[in-house]
């Protein structure tokens, strides 16, 4: 299994956790906040998130094609500082996300 976490620090704390099963739509969905017990769901509640967890995948593993399958890509700057911007094609996906920018310096991604 994959898992995708993202971690919130201010204005509060929470960390989100998807995790993908061995096939599509399994998994589940942690969300834990300070102070709280962690609320968990089945991935098949939300399928949007199975293309987020998966788009960051791609985007880990440099499949440009699968990135593009899931995004509008637009690329703007120099080779010494530069964005790309990768906007759902996704309606789910694009009502929670509306779009993902990485921030870069020569070969380093820097957000």
């Amino acid at each position: 299994a994959d898992t995708l976490v993202r971690e919130v620090r201010e204005p509060y704390a929470e960390t989100t956790s998807i995790r993908t099963g061995a096939k599509p739509g399994q998994g589940e969905v942690s969300i834990a906040r300070a102070g709280k017990p962690p609320r968990r769901f089945s991935l098949s509640r939300a399928p949007e998130l199975v293309a987020l967890q998966a788009s960051f995948g791609a985007l880990l593993g440099g499949d440009r094609a699968e990135l593009e399958r899931h995004y509008a890509l637009a690329a703007q700057g120099t080779r010494r500082q530069w964005s790309v911007t990768l906007t759902p094609k996704d309606a789910q996906v694009a009502a929670r996300v509306r779009a993902i920018v990485l921030l870069g310096r020569d070969d380093e991604l820097r957000c």
